[in-house]
């Protein structure tokens, strides 16, 4: 009857642990939630701040593209006109040497009849009574009508030169305004693609802004979720303080055990601070860091007073009692080697741990934990 209650007894304290550290795991779990949901809400803001950013330097772009094009098209409709304009002067002075040429043609004809007149009539009938005065007004005439004709082919001269001179100024504003063409083309294709980025980050910014939205209804879940755990909490450790529970005390044990698994102290026994804000948990054993599927030895002679396959979150649990009324436990096993009842002897396998390596491990003395790392050789 004794050894059952003092089965039942260590079993119940260990689960009163349990129920403690399973809350404080639990508030601890969902608060790192919460902080890491905040995190990715910054970073998804600084996202969505950048693209707001470039989206206000490509609106900027294409302002200035817009304002190029007006300037551009501006330009070409000057250049145009002076085409235009050139053409014209063009076609005037084409029209002005048709009209020269054909005076030139005109007064050569008549020219060369008068010759021909005045050769026949002078030179060749050689008339006895011809007149001096008459012979004189014709040659006056006949040079009259030379400096005619060299006049009318320097007019002549001269508006083809000036036709030219128009040709070549048309060639120029028609390279002008090709060559504006081209840039037009280049900043209506700028233009297009800075369209086309300015609609992908504006796509982006719209997923952002659903993202954050869904990231914020989470953030609020996790603090609605988190005030319930406190609540629960406290209410559940003003029940456990009506709860008659052995007071911890101060116990000190003469002696000095063998470690149960080769490997490093991860959780130190005692109080463990998990937030910033203060909050803690109390831990009555440590956990040892080993190897996967390595033994786990009992850490001296002793009875096996209780096991179990799945005992809340130590998992799989061997209980080993020792003279002096010692206590050891060995939580967090991958599997069982001994059963109740059975005696063991020190360094003999009590188990093996899991895939982790983790040994969870304790030391009672009159059912006070004490810190196992003081009596471990």
């Amino acid at each position: 009857m004794f050894l059952f209650f003092k089965k039942f007894l260590i079993a119940f304290l260990l689960f009163l642990f349990n129920l403690n550290f399973f809350a404080s795991e639990k508030i601890s779990q969902t608060q790192q939630k919460l902080n890491h949901t905040k995190d990715i809400i910054k970073q998804k803001k600084k996202e969505k701040q950048i693209y707001i950013d470039k989206q206000k330097e490509i609106q900027e772009d294409l302002k200035k593209i817009e304002q190029e094009i007006e300037s551009i098209n501006h330009e070409k409709k000057d250049i145009e006109k002076k085409i235009h304009q050139t053409k014209i002067t063009i076609s005037a002075l084409e029209t002005n040497l048709k009209l020269l040429a054909s005076d030139v043609d005109f007064y050569s004809m008549i020219l060369t009849a008068e010759i021909k007149n005045y050769i026949e009539r002078y030179y060749l009938i050689r008339k006895f009574f011809e007149d001096n005065f008459d012979r004189r007004l014709k040659k006056d005439i006949f040079k009259g009508f030379v400096k005619q004709i060299i006049k009318i082919k320097e007019t002549l001269n001269y508006t083809e030169d000036l036709k030219r001179e128009y040709e070549k100024e048309k060639e120029k504003l028609n390279f002008l305004n090709y060559k504006l063409d081209e840039k037009k083309r280049q900043q209506l294709s700028l233009y297009k693609k800075k369209g086309e980025l300015l609609m992908e980050l504006t796509a982006k910014q719209k997923q952002l802004d659903k993202e954050i939205a869904e990231l914020n209804k989470t953030q609020k879940e996790l603090e609605v979720l988190l005030k319930k755990l406190y609540k629960e909490e406290k209410e559940r450790k003003a029940k456990l303080q009506k709860i008659q529970v052995p007071e911890r005390k101060i116990v000190r044990i003469e002696k000095k055990f063998m470690k149960p698994l080769e490997g490093a102290v991860i959780c130190k026994f005692g109080k463990t601070q998990l937030e910033k804000d203060g909050y803690c948990v109390l831990r009555n054993g440590i956990i040892i860091q080993g190897m996967s599927n390595s033994d786990v030895l009992c850490v001296d002679d002793g009875k096996v007073l209780f096991i179990s396959n799945n005992f809340r979150s130590y998992g799989k649990i061997v209980i080993v009692e020792h003279k002096d009324e010692i206590h050891t436990v060995y939580g967090n096993l991958g599997k069982i080697l001994v059963s109740e009842g059975n005696t063991i002897r020190k360094s003999a396998p009590v188990g093996k741990t899991d895939s982790s390596g983790q040994l969870y491990f304790e030391i009672r003395k009159n059912l006070i934990p004490v810190d196992p790392e003081l009596y471990l050789e």
